[in-house]
């Protein structure tokens, strides 16, 4: 069994790592214990769903692709709508 690096892979090992980097840090943290822990059930979930939905590779990473633009694009406009 091969391990297959996808664009959710890389995103859960981004935020695994921010948030190493932010431990040791002064004041309140960016993110709870339970939204990390959400957010990293949430990814691995999509990725095993859409990894068995599409067995081909190339298709697999292009769906990840835009499925993480879609939500990152979706949260930058929420955040604008927040601040205006």
């Amino acid at each position: 069994m091969s391990v297959k690096l996808t664009p959710l892979n890389i995103v859960l090992a981004c935020l695994v790592a921010w948030v190493i980097s932010e431990w040791g840090g002064e004041g309140e943290p960016d993110i709870s214990w339970l939204w990390l822990f959400l957010l990293s059930l949430l990814l691995i979930i999509t990725d095993l769903l859409l990894r068995v939905r599409y067995v081909d590779f190339k298709r697999l990473w292009a769906v990840q692709l835009v499925f993480v633009l879609t939500v990152a694009i979706i949260l930058v406009i929420l955040k604008l709508k927040v601040f205006i």
